[in-house]
């Protein structure tokens, strides 16, 4: 993957207050990156954060450049970005966009391959195209994913026979 290319980082759910606070729904909210002086990008205009708080499941952020309830109007509803060159990834750490278009196997057989992945609150699933064409859905954690092979673009899965047509 290129460095300079996007990876979505969250959006832009809502405002607060009149001077330009935003309501951000981030998708990894225990990413290392939620914090003063992260570069992001709405509408590839860049911004920085200023200031972040964190209320329940929503971070509240000031960006250096808007001031105003008028400017955050106008990025409600929008999604962020960040760079991936700007990710930093722990070993066994995988962007969850890069998953797609994945084989999944379990005990050296395929069960299909990865279509797009879903967050449903609790953790993030796994949804496999088999070759009957039918889906089948896989929790993404340590109960079942062994080992993802990010070179050979192969998810080893265990314990899925409950999961699978």
């Amino acid at each position: 993957m290129k460095k300079n290319s996007f990876v979505l980082f969250g959006e832009i759910i809502n405002t607060r207050g009149l001077k330009g606070e935003l309501k951000v729904k981030v998708y990894n909210p225990l990413s290392p990156l939620l914090r003063p002086g992260t570069i992001l990008y709405c509408n590839t205009k860049k911004y920085t954060i200023q200031k972040i708080t964190q209320h329940k499941d929503f971070f509240y952020i000031f960006f250096d450049t808007v001031y105003s309830i008028d400017e955050a109007e106008k990025l409600k509803g929008q999604s962020i970005f960040i760079l991936r060159g700007d990710i930093l990834l722990q070993e066994e750490e995988h962007i969850l966009a890069d998953l797609i278009d994945f084989t999944v196997m379990d005990k050296d057989m395929p069960i299909g391959i990865v279509e797009h992945i879903i967050n449903l609150g609790a953790g993030d699933i796994l949804v496999i195209r088999q070759n009957n064409k039918h889906e089948c859905l896989i929790p993404y954690n340590k109960e079942f994913i062994v080992k993802v092979d990010a070179e050979q673009k192969i998810i080893y899965a265990k314990d899925t026979e409950d999961f699978t047509l």
